[in-house]
C-alpha cells in the first residue's frame, strides 16, 4: 500500500485527488479522534495542502487553468478549498515562469509575485536547496548561488517538502530565536500514499 512520492507524482491529476482523498479521510477518521492537539491537525492538513498545491503547479506545465478548475468542480475533500489551491498553485507557477527576463510581466502578475514574497509562509520542495541567513535575511541557495531572499520578521513558518535539503547553524539559531516554525513534512507525505 505505501508508494514513492515518485509514484505518486506519475499518477494523474484525478488519481492524485482521489488517493489523497481517501487517505486523508481515512486518517482524519481515526487519527483525529487520538491526538488533542489541534496543531497537529492543522500540520496534518497543511501537509495535503501544500502536496496539492505542489501537484497543481506541476499540472500547469500540462493543462489550462480552466482544465484544472473544471475538474476540481467535481471534486471535493471535506475542509479543504481546491479552488483556492489552484489559484495558489497558478500564481506560484506564474511567479516562477516571471523570473524568466524574457518574458514580459504584467501589472497584476507582479502584484502575486509582490504577495507571495509578503507571505509568511516559505516551502521547500526542491532537492538541492540551501537555508542561510545573510545580513538578517532568510536566503535560499541552489548550487552555491542565492535564488530567493526573504526578510525574516515576515516569516512566520517554513516548511520542507523534499530531501536533501540542508541549512546553517546561524538559520536554525535565527529560526529559534525569532521563534519561526521548521517543519519537515516528508513523513506525513508517506502517510498520505
Amino acid at each position: 500500500m505505501e508508494e514513492s512520492i515518485k509514484s505518486l507524482k506519475t499518477h494523474s491529476l484525478k488519481e492524485m485527488l482521489e488517493k489523497i482523498k481517501m487517505k486523508y479521510e481515512g486518517i482524519k477518521k481515526y487519527y483525529f479522534k487520538a491526538v488533542d492537539s489541534s496543531k497537529q491537525i492543522k500540520s496534518l492538513k497543511d501537509t495535503v495542502i501544500v502536496t496539492i498545491t505542489q501537484k497543481f503547479k506541476e499540472e500547469f506545465q500540462n493543462r489550462t487553468k480552466k482544465e484544472i478548475l473544471e475538474l476540481v468542480n467535481n471534486f471535493e475533500i471535506e475542509g479543504i478549498d481546491l479552488k483556492k489551491i489552484v489559484k495558489v498553485a497558478y500564481e506560484m507557477y506564474k511567479s516562477d515562469k516571471s523570473l524568466v527576463p524574457e518574458r514580459k510581466i504584467s501589472s497584476q502578475q507582479k502584484r502575486a509575485v509582490k504577495n507571495l514574497i509578503k507571505s509568511s509562509m516559505i516551502v521547500i520542495s526542491e532537492y538541492g536547496i540551501f537555508l542561510g541567513v545573510a545580513k538578517n535575511k532568510i536566503t535560499l541557495k541552489k548550487r552555491g548561488k542565492i535564488t530567493r531572499i526573504f526578510p525574516k520578521s515576515r516569516i512566520k513558518r517554513i516548511i520542507v517538502n523534499s530531501k536533501g535539503v540542508s541549512f546553517s547553524s546561524n538559520f536554525v539559531h535565527m529560526c529559534v530565536k525569532e521563534k519561526i516554525s521548521l517543519e519537515f513534512v516528508d513523513y506525513l507525505i508517506t502517510l498520505m500514499q
